[in-house]
């Protein structure tokens, strides 16, 4: 079923939890075929990546206690025909967001392997634990709201919180969304200052003749040039229109 107000990206799997008749993400995936080159894997990861952080934020935004928001993480899964990998995206204290892998899943592919899939098996039913902790912190957490707003004043109750300087929850950062539809060479991340990255395409500059600091930027890596069209630092994309438009 596809439902047209979800305006999210279109990822081949998503796990939903249904609240009281509102839907929460919970865990999104990519499946690819065996043949799928290594610019279709980079770019359903990046994807994958800013679904995973998507998921842990909204998690967190609907936190009210600092530490419950410290359990919260973020589950993607990417598979490719008989591998299914688990990657969780946690936030650290600084606006950090770091996506670690947790484990492979190799299916087997006869019965005469079916022995060898036990640890597969087992992390299977990992993987089915994690949507439920995501889902029972979205449900504690609506839950805590309803309850604050039905026992406090409605003043009192929408007064913006203290953080503490260290809060999980205070270093929440939007979500960069590639501008450029159906061009996966742009979504593939910097990795020039990385070990390996020889084998990684990286778009050439196309900045028409601007000088630009990085001190313009926005959070996001977004600069206007005086030409009206904008320039990121990190992709060297330039575009005629606005990004956030």
């Amino acid at each position: 079923m596809i439902n047209k107000n979800i305006k999210a990206f279109k990822v081949d799997i998503r796990f939903i939890f249904d609240l009281g008749g509102k839907e929460y993400d919970v865990v999104a995936g990519e499946v690819a075929r065996e043949t799928a080159d290594k610019t279709k894997i980079l770019h359903d990861k990046s994807k994958l990546f800013r679904e995973g952080k998507d998921a842990l934020d909204g998690i967190l935004k609907a936190m009210i206690v600092e530490s419950n928001a410290q359990k919260a993480i973020g589950h993607i899964i990417q598979i490719k025909r008989l591998c299914a990998q688990v990657i969780s995206v946690y936030l650290t204290n600084n606006g950090l967001y770091v996506a670690v892998t947790v484990f492979k899943i190799y299916f087997p592919v006869s019965l005469l392997h079916l022995s060898d899939f036990l640890d597969g098996l087992k992390n299977m039913f990992r993987f089915v634990d994690f949507l439920c902790d995501n889902a029972k912190l979205y449900e504690s957490a609506i839950i805590s709201r309803k309850r604050r707003i039905s026992s406090i004043d409605f003043d009192y109750n929408t007064q913006q919180r203290k953080l503490p300087a260290d809060s999980v929850i205070g270093s929440i950062k939007p979500t960069y969304y590639s501008p450029i539809n159906n061009d996966r060479f742009y979504s593939v991340f910097d990795l020039s200052n990385t070990k390996g990255s020889s084998d990684t395409p990286l778009p050439k500059s196309n900045v028409e003749e601007n000088i630009v600091s990085d001190s313009d930027a926005d959070e996001n890596g977004w600069i206007k040039l005086d030409n009206g069209k904008w320039f990121h630092r990190e992709t060297n994309i330039t575009l005629n229109i606005d990004p956030y438009e």
